[in-house]
């Protein structure tokens, strides 16, 4: 997503802010770019949006999205107030320690 804001929002500001909650993570990025369907972040038949619009599977946000909601998430995404561009990713916590079982036995040897 970085990788867009400076290939595309013609941004000189970029914030990436993350939250993790006991239930929940969240990840926030804004912009204060072009906006969505400005000409700095029109695709290549110039409709705007970028790669990002009408991707499907694993790329731009509509993959994204997928893979979110696959894993319990959940993704929102559009202009950031006056200008620029907003996303939003919130992902459930797993209660379940991540580690692999060899790893939690060398924590508790």
């Amino acid at each position: 997503m970085i990788t867009n804001v400076v290939r595309h929002s013609g941004a000189a500001r970029c914030e990436i802010e993350v939250r993790g909650g006991m239930d929940r993570v969240r990840l926030e990025i804004t912009d204060d770019g072009g906006g969505v369907g400005s000409p700095s972040t029109a695709g290549p038949g110039g409709a705007g949006g970028g790669a990002a619009e009408g991707a499907i599977g694993g790329t731009g946000l509509k993959g994204l999205a997928e893979r979110l909601s696959a894993a319990g998430g959940s993704l929102e995404s559009g202009p950031g107030g006056r200008r620029g561009f907003r996303l939003v990713a919130e992902l459930p916590v797993d209660m379940e320690d991540p580690m692999e079982p060899e790893v939690k036995e060398a924590r508790t040897a």
